[in-house]
């Protein structure tokens, strides 16, 4: 540890708003800042994080990192690796940022540097009013703003930054992570914590996004295999590209990925391709596999048989959206049945995907697996499985939360009709009942797209 950690964690441990937080003093003075949920030091600091908590009347959807935050005194930390001080607000550019700021201003930002530096140096390569126009529009500020102040600005992007998790332009110095460390946050800061944590690296970075993506739109396809396909070194230097995207209901499974630079994956983003619509249909030739989600099946077998009398595919692209959007509806009305909807989730859509979870696998340039040999059953695996049926299930909600990056659900009043009937037969403990229900309901929906599609042509 470096010696600034050092005297900060001996600061916090003595300090009055951390008092009764259990941490564990060795015979030779020194403590342990470290444990997990899993040891009765980490589920004591639970139980007083909770109480906290409910006397500060704190709710939200992470109410243990609201609550560190809001009890820390400082609101700054020292890295443990190199000592540097950054804050634990979310004020650093993220890439996306840098890039803007870059192709808008000119100048290069470095990813430790503060937004409140980093306003200055716009504003001396500019001036203050094209600054504020360029946060204005990127963060979706009122216009008003133009006659707020520096600070104004920085605060209210911040805020943003910190309550909507879904935008990524400005991130905090040291990410929240009690109860395993004392103090509620990682004890790398931004500026060490992707080479000193190897599970943060750029390379795993950009794999986590991606299978987080598959969780959050319920892919089908072997999760595990393709998770660690991503990871291994045939993607090394190189981005993982679904043939199929993600975002359109196609699969997450080894065998619909293929490499590609980083420039030309970022670039695609979720077009619909002739190239790549014909090479999914070799895929599953060769395979015998579908490479879309069960929901969209019906819509995949139209477009194998019309793309190749439609230059443009952007109105297949827009159908597999507006088909995803009315599916996530149909869950999120589901979920509402609180423990029933989580149940009936369990059974039909979490479970099967168990068995993929509980093999190591290899495979061959294709992502065709070649071999596959049972993993030793620990807490890493039930992890990787929960951490699927968590983010599925926070999706729901999230998907219409970013109500300007999706469609919105175009339900019939009869199909509407069928979500209400399905619902009331889940809250009863028809399971079989409603799932076949929803399938039929699923297949209508589609039917009804592709009539709408035709009658256009």
């Amino acid at each position: 540890m470096h010696p600034d950690f050092i005297e900060y964690a001996e600061m916090m441990i003595k300090h009055p708003n951390y008092r009764g937080l259990p941490i564990e003093l060795r015979i030779d003075g020194t403590f342990t800042w470290v444990t997990t949920k899993r040891t009765d030091s980490g589920d004591e600091r639970l139980k007083w994080a909770e109480k906290k908590i409910f006397e500060m009347k704190i709710d939200g959807a992470d109410p243990f990192a609201k609550l560190m935050l809001d009890i820390h005194p400082t609101k700054y930390k020292p890295c443990q690796i190199c000592g540097k001080s950054m804050s634990l607000l979310y004020v650093y550019p993220n890439k996306y940022l840098i890039k803007a700021i870059k192709d808008m201003f000119g100048i290069e930002i470095d990813a430790v540097a503060p937004i409140d530096s980093v306003y200055d140096m716009m504003v001396e390569a500019s001036n203050e009013m094209q600054v504020k126009k360029f946060f204005i529009k990127k963060f979706g500020l009122d216009s008003n703003l133009e006659n707020g102040t520096k600070q104004d600005i920085i605060d209210i992007c911040e805020k943003i930054c910190r309550v909507d998790k879904s935008n990524k332009l400005m991130g905090p110095g040291a990410m929240s992570n009690f109860p395993d460390r004392f103090d509620g946050f990682h004890s790398y800061n931004r500026c060490c914590r992707s080479k000193e944590d190897k599970g943060r690296s750029a390379y795993n970075m950009k794999t986590y996004a991606k299978d987080r993506r598959a969780y959050m739109y319920w892919s089908d396809g072997n999760i595990h295999s393709a998770n660690k396909f991503m990871k291994s070194d045939y993607f090394s230097q190189c981005s993982a590209d679904h043939i199929g995207p993600i975002s359109l209901g196609f699969i997450h499974d080894s065998i619909i990925l293929r490499r590609m630079s980083i420039g030309d994956n970022s670039s695609k983003r979720d077009k619909l391709l002739v190239e790549d619509v014909r090479e999914l249909i070799n895929i599953e030739e060769m395979t015998g596999k579908s490479v879309i989600n069960w929901y969209s099946a019906i819509l995949w077998d139209y477009i194998k048989v019309n793309y190749e009398n439609d230059a443009e595919l952007d109105r297949y692209r827009l159908m597999l959206k507006q088909n995803i959007s009315n599916f996530m509806f149909i869950l999120l009305k589901i979920k509402e049945r609180h423990l029933n909807g989580i149940e009936f989730f369990e059974n039909y859509f979490f479970k099967p995907k168990m068995r993929d979870f509980s093999y190591n696998y290899m495979w061959d340039n294709k992502g065709n697996i070649i071999s596959m040999e049972p993993r030793k059953a620990n807490d890493a695996n039930q992890k990787e499985y929960q951490r699927f049926k968590r983010i599925a299930i926070e999706s729901i909600d999230n998907y219409f939360n970013k109500s300007n990056r999706n469609l919105k659900p175009d339900l019939s009043t009869s199909e509407m009709e069928s979500v209400k009937i399905i619902c009331e037969e889940i809250e009863n403990g028809l399971y079989d009942q409603s799932y076949n229900g929803m399938k039929t309901l699923i297949e209508r929906i589609q039917y009804r797209l592709i009539e709408k599609d035709s009658s256009v042509k």
